[in-house]
C-alpha cells in the first residue's frame, strides 16, 4: 500500500538521541522552519532518547533551547520501552507501535549508521543526520516523497 493509499494517517518524524538534537541545534532555524511547515501539514514529530526519564528531561530542556519546543509532540525515551535501545533489532518496531503508527509511515533521523538500517529494515523512511549540511535537504526530499498525491 502506498502512502496515497493512507491519506489520513500523518506522517510521523522521529529525530532521535541528544548527539542527533546538537546537530540539529546547529542548523537551527533552517530545520526550525522545515519541521515547523512538515507539522503545520499534519506530521506528527518525537523526540527520541536511549536514555532514562532523566535524560529525557534533560533533552526537553535542550529543544527548549535549541528552539524545537511546539513542534516535538513528545519525547520518548528507551526506559519506556522496557529498556530497549536503537541498536537492537526490534526497537523500531517497538517504537512505531508505541505511538501506533506504520513504519512506513515513519521518518526516522539518527547519526547511527546501524540504528538507521534497522529501521529502515521495519519499513520506516530513512534520514541520517551526517552530513549535517545534508539533513535539511535529505529530510525534505524524503518528506515530499511521502506526501499523498
Amino acid at each position: 500500500m502506498t502512502r496515497s493509499d493512507q491519506q489520513q494517517n500523518p506522517i510521523v518524524i522521529f529525530v532521535t538521541g541528544e548527539k542527533t538534537l546538537l546537530k540539529l541545534s546547529k542548523v537551527n532555524q533552517e530545520l526550525a522552519n522545515t519541521l515547523e511547515e512538515f507539522r503545520n501539514e499534519g506530521a506528527r514529530i518525537y523526540f527520541v532518547t536511549d536514555g532514562t526519564d532523566k535524560s529525557a528531561e534533560w533533552a526537553e530542556k535542550d529543544i527548549q533551547k535549541a528552539g524545537f519546543p511546539q513542534l516535538i509532540e513528545k519525547s520518548i525515551t528507551s526506559s519506556m520501552m522496557r529498556g530497549m535501545h536503537s541498536l537492537q533489532p526490534d526497537y523500531y518496531l517497538h517504537l512505531t507501535t508505541s505511538v501506533n503508527v506504520k513504519p512506513q509511515d515513519t521518518i526516522y533521523i539518527d547519526h547511527t549508521p546501524e540504528a538507521l538500517d534497522f529501521a529502515k529494515a521495519e519499513g520506516a523512511h530513512v534520514v541520517s543526520s551526517d552530513p549535517q549540511d545534508q539533513l535539511v535537504k535529505s529530510l525534505k526530499a524524503t518528506y515530499n516523497k511521502m506526501k499523498p498525491t
